[in-house]
């Protein structure tokens, strides 16, 4: 299925009606275009409280609105681990699979990596894991580690 990433940008978690509302003039028009709207936990919508994500994603109420999970966009393990239980279940087409740092055995030292595989596979996740990498260095060789660590998990 195609998808399109949208940002939540600057979204007001008192008042999500604005926001409800043009997710769902927008999930309208990607319906009738055969394509899935996908909100990431990005930009500090959706990273300490992924609860007000999952919110907004329900009161949208459309099916053609769904959830970008971001392996590394959460604050802490604790939040990572309930903000990915919580997306995981409403993401129907990609997740980023993010590489930050990495040990000597090419291991990323920043979160648990094979937690948030986890919980994606507990989930039933069948969509595509997109790479990235935010870390420092080279950022080739980053991709390869971030690649190389997911696909141990696979």
């Amino acid at each position: 299925m195609k998808s399109v990433r949208v940002g939540p940008g600057k979204v007001d978690p008192e008042n999500l009606e604005p926001t409800i509302e043009s997710y769902r003039a927008l999930a309208a028009y990607a319906q009738s275009r055969g394509v899935q709207v996908i909100v990431e936990n990005h930009a500090g919508f959706g990273t300490e409280h992924p609860e007000d994500l999952l919110r907004l994603l329900k009161m949208a109420g459309t099916t053609h609105i769904g959830a970008l999970p971001d392996f590394a966009n959460f604050p802490d393990e604790p939040t990572r681990e309930k903000g990915l239980k919580m997306l995981f279940p409403y993401a129907p087409t990609v997740c980023h699979a993010k590489g930050l740092e990495f040990d000597a055995d090419g291991v990323e030292t920043t979160y648990d990596f094979s937690q948030a595989m986890g919980i994606a596979r507990q989930a039933g996740f069948r969509g595509f894991y997109s790479i990235e990498f935010d870390g420092p260095g080279d950022p080739y060789v980053g991709i390869q580690k971030t690649l190389d660590e997911l696909m141990r998990f696979l």
